[in-house]
């Protein structure tokens, strides 16, 4: 049976769509954390026919050509709106501290005018055209960068290769569509994570409406195209002409594009600052072999061919099933870091090595703020490795991130 990923925009019915085309190929899609890089899932899909995840790509990610892809757009308008009052229902944990994502903690403390006003990386990105961002950046390191028209063209280009788009509009028929496009059985859509307490378009200012409206312009545009494809597409299928052809014609286009290497690590930026060096040694045993719960440090060294005041650096680690299992960086850290130009940099990123037994593969990734969609300056996949041996019971309450722990050396 053809495989599944369902790319998952954040409130476009994703969590309904998930449970339907679940029930349909008979698998859980789920997995344990919310977001991953579009790669990791490939690499790590196994077995699995069925994957739905919030999912983000690096410049370069190739689409495999033994998966179906499919996702649905949302008039970008109306996707904004769900997702700030979304937000703004998160007040108890944003209050708590439990909530640390800049988005999120904006839209509870800010009135929707005064959230729109907000000019920062974080909040910009998450109302203006989001959609063909997040598809544009298979094509583009800094997509937001691009102008209109080619942004516009990056995202049709990419969404191009999916095998089907649907539209928020007609969710049931995405549905449908899928199930007939893969000979399952019709499902229907339940309705899931609705929007409480979410004000409509009609009870919110014009000018506030207008303003959305004309920072998403290139994406009213995509949900414009992606409406005339999917109706093209949906009485294809219903008219069952040449479904498994135009699958497979999708399907070799991806092969073509794909890379002969298919494990090389992902490495990009802008390179202002570099990731030069970098390797792993445990503190008793000198080696990148440790054993289970002891301290491993991996050192690094960089080089700086521009100045930043405010620069962060971050840690995942992953398993030998592509799983993080420990991930941290300066600015969750409190950590203020600043390099002048031409100058070098050397840190040590420490943390016990609670993790069962094995291989384990270390990103790291120099960029501004708290995420590299800020700014990247580099980011590297397996920059260095490391062995876990033998088993150990980590303290209550203890696990590898909560003892990462990072110095500068020079």
């Amino acid at each position: 049976m053809t495989k599944t990923i369902f790319d998952h925009v954040p409130k476009t019915a994703g969590t309904s769509i998930k449970e339907a085309l679940a029930a349909a190929i008979g698998e859980r899609g789920e997995l344990p954390g919310t977001s991953y890089p579009h790669h990791v899932l490939v690499a790590t899909g196994g077995a699995r026919r069925f994957i739905g995840s919030h999912i983000w790509f690096f410049p370069g990610d190739k689409l495999a050509a033994d998966w179906y892809y499919c996702t649905l757009l949302r008039d970008p308008v109306d996707r904004f709106l769900s997702q700030y009052y979304f937000h703004r229902a998160m007040r108890s944990e944003v209050l708590e501290g439990s909530m640390i994502d800049p988005v999120v903690i904006a839209a509870v403390r800010h009135k929707l005018e005064d959230y729109l006003a907000d000019d920062s990386g974080d909040v910009r990105r998450s109302y203006v055209n989001m959609q063909a961002t997040h598809f544009a950046r298979r094509f583009c390191d800094a997509p937001e960068t691009l102008d209109e028209a080619k942004l516009l063209d990056a995202a049709i280009s990419s969404l191009e290769e999916y095998d089907l788009v649907g539209v928020f509009s007609d969710s049931q028929g995405f549905v449908d569509a899928y199930c007939r496009d893969l000979a399952l059985p019709r499902q229907t859509l339940p309705v899931l994570n609705v929007t409480r307490d979410r004000k409509q378009s009609g009870d919110i200012p014009a000018s506030l409406i207008q303003h959305v409206r004309a920072s998403n312009k290139v994406d009213l545009a995509l949900y414009d195209w992606a409406e005339r494809r999917f109706l093209r597409q949906r009485d294809d299928i219903a008219r069952s002409v040449h479904g498994s052809e135009r699958r497979n014609r999708i399907a070799g286009n991806r092969a073509q594009h794909c890379d002969s290497e298919k494990d090389s690590a992902v490495n990009f930026g802008s390179r202002q600052i570099e990731l030069m060096a970098a390797h792993c040694l445990g503190r008793q045993s000198g080696s990148a072999t440790i054993r289970a719960g002891e301290t491993v440090t991996v050192q690094l060294s960089c080089h700086a061919f521009a100045a930043e005041d405010d620069l962060t650096i971050g840690i995942g680690v992953r398993d030998s099933n592509g799983t993080t299992v420990c991930s941290g960086n300066t600015k969750i850290l409190g950590i203020a870091m600043a390099v002048q130009a031409n100058k070098s940099l050397q840190l040590a990123i420490s943390f016990d090595a609670w993790l069962p037994a094995g291989e384990y593969r270390v990103t790291l990734a120099l960029h501004k703020g708290i995420t590299h969609l800020d700014g990247c300056y580099h980011w590297v996949e397996n920059a260095t490795r490391f062995t876990v041996t033998g088993e150990a019971q980590a303290p209550a309450a203890t696990s590898a991130d909560s003892t990462i722990r990072i110095v500068r050396i020079a």
